[in-house]
Parts: structure tokens; C-alpha cells; sequence
């Protein structure tokens, strides 16, 4: 069994990629942001209620709009400096034919070409857009869902060779 596919990865496909990879850090950090301002403002706030519980609740609005800053902050950061590197040509789209096969995945482009073998392969994660082939923490193959030419089948299709060529313990994919 094989996978053969064309894929665009454009700007679009970029802010997802870092997106997916950044998602976690910036969970952690948005629940670090909120625990930090509800203490900060549950002190402040206990000084006039001498009430824990009054002190608790009334810290929570303006923890949970510090949060949410936070998240958006850090969401239009990220665009800009895709975005950025797009303009300072340090990001570009560009096409890629996949054939993955049981010898690995093999990638060309207008970059050139390159035969990933699945012992290569650190990660494969499946998010609800793409799946990702890690070949380290800042480096993956991308494979965007929505350029699939069947999208059910052919992800069907990926995740069976996947799963017949790389570890169990690698793969972080749909069942």
C-alpha cells in the first residue's frame, strides 16, 4: 500500500504549524497568567472583604480578561512574525509531492528532494487540519487534510501506513 499526494504549503499553513506546536506552552502559560493575577488581586481584594471566598470570586473576572489578552496577544504575535518572515523572504510557499511507501516518506519540491525513512521519524501527531512528521521538536513534514484529494479515505489511507510502518509509541493519530 502507498500515499501519493500534492501539498501547497503556503502562509496559512505555516501560522497552523506553529500554532499546533506552540499550543501546549501557551496553555500552560495562560493558566499560569490566570493563577498569578487571581492570587495578586485575591490579596488585594482580602485586605477589603476579610473574606477568602468574597476576595476568590470577585478576582475572577479580571483573571479570566488577563487570560484571555494573554492568549490574543500571543495569537497576533505569532501571525506577525509569520508573517514577517514571509516579507523578510525567510518564509515562503512552495509545493511538495509526497509518496509515503514502506521505505519511508519520500519528498520533493522545488527545494529539492528527500527520502525520510520512518526509523527517522521522531513523531507523527494528527491534528483536526494536518497531520505532522516530526523529525525533531522544530522541524516536521506537514501534510494539510483540506489538499487531500479524497479527504476520508486517503487519511484513512496515511494513518493504516503510519501505523504498519512507525512505533505505536510515536504516533499520536486518529483511530
Amino acid at each position: 500500500m502507498q500515499f501519493q499526494g500534492r501539498f501547497t504549503i503556503d502562509r496559512k499553513e505555516n501560522i497552523h504549524y506553529n500554532l499546533f506546536v506552540s499550543r501546549n506552552r501557551l496553555i500552560l502559560m495562560t493558566i499560569i497568567v490566570f493563577v498569578v493575577i487571581t492570587a495578586m488581586l485575591g490579596v488585594t481584594n482580602y485586605g477589603r472583604t476579610q473574606s477568602l471566598a468574597d476576595a476568590a470570586v470577585a478576582s475572577l473576572p479580571m483573571a479570566l480578561a488577563g487570560s484571555v489578552l494573554f492568549l490574543l496577544i500571543n495569537g497576533i504575535a505569532l501571525v506577525m512574525r509569520v508573517n514577517q518572515s514571509y516579507k523578510q523572504k525567510k518564509a515562503y510557499d512552495f509545493h511538495q509531492d509526497i509518496l509515503i511507501d514502506a521505505e519511508g516518506v519520500h519528498a520533493s519540491s522545488e527545494r529539492g528532494g528527500a527520502l525520510l525513512k520512518w526509523e527517522k521519524i521522531e513523531q507523527i501527531r494528527e491534528s483536526g487540519r494536518a497531520f505532522y512528521l516530526f523529525l525533531s521538536k522544530a522541524q516536521a513534514y506537514v501534510l494539510p487534510k483540506g489538499q487531500l484529494a479524497d479527504k476520508e479515505q486517503d487519511a484513512a489511507c496515511i494513518r493504516s501506513l503510519f501505523r504498519e510502518h512507525v512505533d505505536a509509541a510515536k504516533l499520536k493519530i486518529k483511530k
